[in-house]
């Protein structure tokens, strides 16, 4: 189940979120690590929750990937068990 501003359920996209595209996911990058100049942090998830995702990239590989309910699922270029 997924949480949003509305409560747990069915996320709901704002009037704003429509208008910027009918997809239900964001990536909004962000500066995470910046003394690591070789990675690229996003911030992913749907839009409207309240959690959110975390994924990292090096190059064209997948450094780290957590999901909204902070599941580690690669760390360190590595798949979590």
């Amino acid at each position: 189940m997924v949480k949003s501003e509305e409560g747990e359920g069915e996320i709901k996209m704002s009037k704003k979120d429509k208008e910027i595209g009918d997809k239900l996911h964001f990536v909004e990058p962000i500066n995470y690590a910046s003394e690591e100049e070789w990675r690229t942090d996003f911030k992913i998830g749907l839009k409207g929750s309240k959690e959110a995702g975390h994924l990292a990239l090096s190059g064209g590989g997948i450094w780290y990937l957590r999901d909204e309910e902070n599941n580690e699922i690669i760390k360190d270029g590595k798949i979590s068990k």
